[in-house]
């Protein structure tokens, strides 16, 4: 007898159901244009510009597509100062020329337009204020431009269903025009070399513009790829991500926490009695005994740093695996940890006025100028775990980005050299200092410029001399080694390159020749 008492499993059920390909709206293909448009004068007038006013116009259009991409997204403060902050930090390119700053603010911008496309587009996972943001600006940084290209670059071409069957093939044709660029390029600088009506139709075309045509080109499209699949696979949550994740609960308990840091502690207030007279005598404007001011001042950024790591390493720790009460760390640990923190405070502090010293007995330079900004950094580090320690909401981590920002873009906008030049000069025309160190003038840039001129009246004879001889080779360098179609060219424009220009040509022997003509 067959048995009948069973449940039939539809067919269909095992069946797989294809997610909907993604379709590129109008509004999505009209930014895409945008996009590539400023993503190929970014690559012409930034990177082959040598970033100067050019990068500082595109960089900033470009960061400004991405707000205006992302309508009806909730913009937090936060982000906007991130933003705001990220677009004022291009402006150091178009001023000046200065080095360290400008490759420490071009990594800055990607870095703080992460932060704020983490905000625009609420793509975070963790908390904006705790310290594991940081794997939520590597994701926006490292994963997102490129785990969405293959589903945007589809998108863009493809149809929305039967309905768009009689509208214009925008997608292909524009394939098509893609794929003939490369070859206009080989055929266009033969068509002008054969016919001279067509050479004067295209006059503004040359054939030693070609090769920086092809890579603004290029370059321009790679980089559109990868920054408009970033933007349109975070509005379409193509990257599935977790939901926020809630901090993990520390597990360590209080004893050993507390032996632990309580031995520190006991260690650091002897060394502080005993060397008291030896940190405070630089508010003094004293150096103890026979000790150099230089050494002295070594000496103590090299305790700072080594001693303020160690300390920020321990605090990090406790406050991550203390145990809580009621969301907040026991007042005993709180209250070693804020000694520790504090004990930092102090080695910053003296440390800072050491290198102030040091600096009124010899003048500025880099590293003397950025170990002091650091130190500046470094204790409101210290100062955001320190309120941490007793308000467990306290975006400790949002502080220290917004606060190491502006520190950050105001020395670029102060200008390291400009800052530097000014002051040594300065302080030695008013007796502050004895000397001048025109061997670092030398190494600088245009900044130094103003401020070697002021020295050509210089009481001295060897400065003056000096000074003379100094902005005399600099106007022949200039004048040998400047492109002169890069004066008229708004991409080579930048404030202190035209200033020190400027007075260069009143240095330029009569008789220079024409770096060109040889004459």
């Amino acid at each position: 007898m067959q048995d009948t008492n069973y449940t039939a499993v539809p067919s269909y059920q095992n069946y797989y159901v294809p997610k909907p390909k993604p379709v590129a709206s109008g509004r999505d293909k009209v930014f895409a244009i945008l996009f590539l448009i400023g993503c190929i004068f970014t690559a012409d007038h930034g990177f082959l510009g040598g970033f100067n006013l050019g990068y500082t116009v595109c960089a900033s259009l470009l960061a400004i597509l991405y707000v205006l991409y992302a309508k009806g997204k909730k913009i937090t403060l936060y982000g906007t100062l991130c933003f705001a902050l990220a677009v004022l930090s291009t402006t150091v390119f178009s001023l000046y020329t200065e080095p360290l700053m400008r490759f420490v603010l071009f990594f800055g911008f990607f870095l703080l337009l992460a932060i704020a496309i983490c905000e625009m587009y609420d793509i975070r996972v963790f908390a904006a204020g705790s310290w594991r943001a940081v794997a939520d600006w590597c994701y926006v940084l490292f994963i997102c431009p490129f785990s969405g290209i293959g589903k945007t670059l589809p998108a863009l071409f493809r149809k929305n269903g039967p309905a768009e069957k009689q509208q214009g093939k925008g997608g292909s044709v524009l394939l098509g025009i893609l794929c003939a660029v490369p070859v206009l390029m080989i055929v266009v600088p033969l068509l002008i070399r054969a016919d001279e009506a067509f050479a004067k139709l295209l006059s503004f075309l040359s054939l030693d513009s070609i090769p920086r045509i092809i890579f603004s080109v290029v370059f321009g499209c790679v980089l559109f790829i990868l920054l408009f699949s970033h933007a349109f696979s975070t509005t379409r949550r193509f990257n599935d991500r977790p939901a926020k994740i809630p901090a993990q609960k520390a597990f360590l308990p209080e004893a050993p926490l507390l032996s632990f840091t309580g031995a520190i502690s006991f260690f650091y207030v002897l060394y502080l009695v005993s060397q008291i007279t030896y940190f405070f005598s630089a508010f003094t404007g004293k150096t103890p005994g026979d000790i150099l001011p230089a050494n002295y001042a070594r000496r103590g950024f090299f305790e700072m740093a080594i001693i303020c790591v160690i300390n920020l390493i321990i605090l990090f720790f406790v406050i991550l695996l203390s145990r809580r009460e009621g969301g907040r760390i026991k007042k005993p640990i709180a209250g070693v940890c804020a000694f520790i923190d504090v004990f930092s405070l102090l080695l910053i502090a003296t440390a800072l006025s050491k290198m102030i010293l040091y600096i009124s007995r010899f003048g500025m330079t880099a590293k003397r100028v950025t170990t002091s900004v650091f130190m500046i950094a470094l204790a409101f580090v210290f100062l955001a775990l320190l309120i941490r320690l007793f308000c467990r909401k306290f975006p400790y981590m949002k502080f220290i980005v917004i606060t190491t920002a502006v520190i950050s873009v105001s020395l670029g906008l102060a200008d390291l050299e400009t800052t530097i030049a000014q002051y040594n000069v300065s302080a030695y025309q008013s007796g502050a200092l004895s000397r001048v160190d025109t061997a670092q003038l030398e190494r600088m840039g245009g900044a130094a410029v103003p401020y070697i001129e002021r020295l050509v009246t210089d009481k001295d004879p060897e400065i003056a001399e000096w000074a003379k001889e100094q902005l005399k080779e600099r106007a022949l360098f200039d004048h040998v080694s400047s492109a002169p179609d890069h004066d008229g060219d708004i991409r080579f424009f930048n404030v202190t390159t035209r200033r020190a220009k400027k007075i260069l040509d009143k240095y330029l022997p009569a008789d220079a020749k024409d770096p060109l003509t040889d004459e």
